[in-house]
Order: structure tokens, then C-alpha cells, then sequence
């Protein structure tokens, strides 16, 4: 009992330092515990089986039958249960030689008496006068037969827990010793048979120590084996729990990159529709407006045509004012100025587009000449003339 209960608590012990563990490796301790208490029913049991063989070494049988049944409630292996029918079979044995023990007995009590009954018939017929020493040796064989059946006794008493093998010897050789005298052969086969059960103990013993041992290195093993597993699991469980965290940062991080530039792209969507809001909205194509102009040599005055096409007598004092009678006063000179009716016209660029309604004098004229192309915002108020030069605007 000391040794289990020194093992129940290193168990405990151990359940102790391990309670600190997840709810699942809780849960395995609990089996350990369960199997730990398996290990001390099985020493138990072991303890149970010596005493079933003391008692039928004292051949109380009824004892032997008892301890048999209570031991049987501490079984939980097929080692106990192999070990347990052995207990059986020797109980069996020794009530089988215990019978036949007894059977010898009773029939060398009837072989006794008959050896008497044919003495005494023999005693009848010899002659009277050696009577008394018949007598005299009939009671030396009385003596004989009580010494047989008392040293029989005693050596069955004694005998009584040794082998049938052992009691066999020891019964032939104190019967050799009571009606032979041969008291060294008994001495002999008594110390035999001492240094065999001696021998035999020792080895029984040696044996349930060395199973002990056994088993108490494999519960060790054991314990060690599931605490090593324990941690390696722990490791495997956190080194799962670090990857999901990381896993979790990494898709964190990737969410807020992408939040970031979903709302850069949301940002450059509102900035672009809000540059795409302030461009303005371009109309058509204009051409620009061209005026010829030319100087009376009689006069000295100028006259020109142009988008206005209002000047039709030559009076204007300067090219600026007949220009800035055709809205051209900055008009810049260009080649390409017709011939009409004899007199060389010179053409000039204004600077801007033709106006709704204005002439077109390059195209009335058939002139070849360069000039530039404007566009207008669509929104433009006024005569539609603009001054933007064109330059691809309406395709960006």
C-alpha cells in the first residue's frame, strides 16, 4: 500500500503541474489518471494472489475461494486473468492431493489392519509358551503403527503448504525414518525440500519485484511519453496560432492597402470629375476671320472688306480704322490677296474666328492663303467670335 500510495501521488502531483494546460490536454490527464488507477488495482491484485496461495498453502480452502473472489474485482488485464486461473488450478490441485492424501492414509490404516488381523491369526496358532513374547511384540507393533500414524500426522500438519511433489517426499521419508530408522534420509529430504520452497519463494518474489519495476518504469515511460507529447502538441498549437495571426495582420494589411487605394482611386475619380466638370465645353470648329484691304492712289484712303462686309465707298482715313470697321483692327498681314477688278487687295488675319453671320471673303474670293482654326466654349454669350486657338482641346 506504501508503494501506491507514493505513486498516487506523484500522479497527482504531476496532474497538479499540468493543470495549468488547455481544456483538451485536461482532458487527457484525466485518462492518465484513470490508468494510473489501473496500475494500483493491478498491485492490488497482485497482493490479493499471495494471500489466495497462503491460504491454500494452509489448506483453507473456503479462505482460498474467498480471496479469489476479491481479488477477481481488481483485475484489468489478461496477465491478472491468466494469473488468477493459475490460482485456480493450484486450488484445485491441492484439494485433489489433499483427497488423495487422504485416501493413502485410510488405506494404509486397512493394510495395517490387515497385517495385524494376519498376525494375530498367526499369534493363535503358535504355541502357548511363547505367548507372552507375542504379546510383548504385538504391543511393539502397536507402539510402531501409533508412532506411523502420529508421525504421519505430523508430517501432513507441517506439509501442509509445500508442493504435492514436496509432501510426498517428505511423508515416504518420514515413514522410512519411523519403520526403517532412517532418520539421516529424513533430515535430508526435509533440507532439500526447505532450500527448494526457499529457493522457489525467492524466485516468486524476485519475479514480483522485477514485475513491479517493470511496471513501474512503464508508467514513467509513459507519463514522460505523454508529456513530451503534451508540450510538442502546445508547440504545434501555438506555432498554428502565431501563422494565423500573422495571416491575420498580413490580410489586415492588405485590406487597408487596398482601402488606401480604393480611396486614392475614389479621390483621383472625384479630382478628375471635377477637372472633367471645369473643362469647358467646346462647340464646333471655326475658321478665322480674314479681311482684304487696299489704298486708293488717287485718294490715299483705304478701304477694306471683310466679316462684316459694311464698308462700300473707299474713306477710311488709315488701314487700322477701314481693319477695325471689319472687326479686324489688329490684323496681322497675310499672303494670298486676290486681284480685283484690276486692283491688288492685301489679306489680314484678325486674330479670331468668324462670328455668326459674318462673310467668309477667302472662301467668296477663292483665296489660297493661311489662317487659323478657333473654337469656342458652347456657353459663350455674345457675336460667337473667340480668340481660342485651336489646338485638339475638344479631344482631351
Amino acid at each position: 500500500m506504501g508503494t501506491k500510495r507514493v505513486l498516487y501521488l506523484a500522479i497527482s502531483a504531476g496532474l497538479l503541474a499540468f493543470s495549468a494546460l488547455p481544456a483538451r490536454a485536461i482532458t487527457e490527464q484525466q485518462k492518465q489518471q484513470l490508468e494510473q488507477l489501473d496500475q494500483m488495482d493491478h498491485e492490488e491484485f497482485v497482493v490479493r494472489t499471495e494471500k489466495i496461495y497462503a491460504c491454500i498453502h494452509a489448506r483453507d480452502f473456503a479462505c482460498a475461494e474467498k480471496k479469489i473472489a476479491m481479488a477477481s474485482k481488481f483485475i484489468n488485464n489478461p496477465h491478472d486473468k491468466a494469473t488468477l486461473r493459475t490460482a485456480k488450478k493450484d486450488l484445485a490441485a491441492e484439494r485433489k492431493f489433499e483427497a488423495e492424501e487422504k485416501a493413502a492414509a485410510a488405506n494404509r490404516v486397512h493394510q495395517r489392519q490387515l497385517a495385524e488381523a494376519r498376525a494375530a491369526q498367526q499369534d493363535a496358532d503358535r504355541r502357548q509358551r511363547e505367548q507372552q513374547q507375542m504379546e510383548a511384540e504385538q504391543r511393539d507393533t502397536n507402539i510402531l503403527g501409533g508412532l506411523a500414524i502420529l508421525s504421519g500426522a505430523a508430517a501432513g500438519y507441517s506439509t501442509r503448504n509445500y508442493a504435492p511433489d514436496q509432501q510426498a517426499r517428505v511423508m515416504t521419508s518420514t515413514m522410512d525414518a519411523v519403520y526403517n530408522g532412517n532418520m539421516e534420509g529424513l533430515n535430508s529430504t526435509l533440507g532439500q525440500v526447505g532450500s527448494e520452497r526457499e529457493q522457489a519463494q525467492s524466485e516468486k518474489l524476485q519475479q514480483i519485484r522485477e514485475q513491479k519495476a517493470r511496471d513501474e518504469r512503464a508508467i514513467q515511460a509513459k507519463l514522460e511519453r505523454e508529456v513530451r507529447e503534451t508540450r510538442l502538441r502546445q508547440e504545434r498549437e501555438d506555432r498554428a496560432a502565431e501563422r494565423t495571426r500573422q495571416e491575420q495582420a498580413r490580410q489586415q494589411k492588405i485590406a487597408r492597402q487596398q482601402e488606401d487605394i480604393r480611396q486614392k482611386a475614389e479621390a483621383e475619380k472625384i479630382r478628375l470629375a471635377a477637372v472633367e466638370a471645369a473643362k469647358p465645353k467646346w462647340g464646333s470648329i471655326q475658321l478665322e476671320a480674314i479681311a482684304i484691304c487696299r489704298q486708293s492712289t488717287k485718294s490715299g484712303k483705304w478701304e477694306c472688306n471683310g466679316a462684316l462686309d459694311n464698308q462700300t465707298i473707299v474713306d477710311e482715313p488709315t488701314l487700322k480704322s477701314a481693319l477695325g470697321r471689319q472687326h479686324c483692327a489688329e490684323g496681322i498681314w497675310a499672303a494670298g490677296g486676290p486681284v480685283l477688278d484690276g486692283n491688288q487687295w492685301d489679306a489680314y488675319r484678325c486674330g479670331h474666328s468668324l462670328g455668326a453671320g459674318d462673310y467668309d471673303v477667302v472662301k467668296r474670293y477663292g483665296m489660297i492663303t493661311a489662317r487659323r482654326s478657333y473654337i469656342c466654349p458652347q456657353d459663350q454669350l455674345g457675336d460667337g467670335r473667340c480668340s481660342t486657338i485651336y489646338d485638339g482641346q475638344d479631344k482631351r
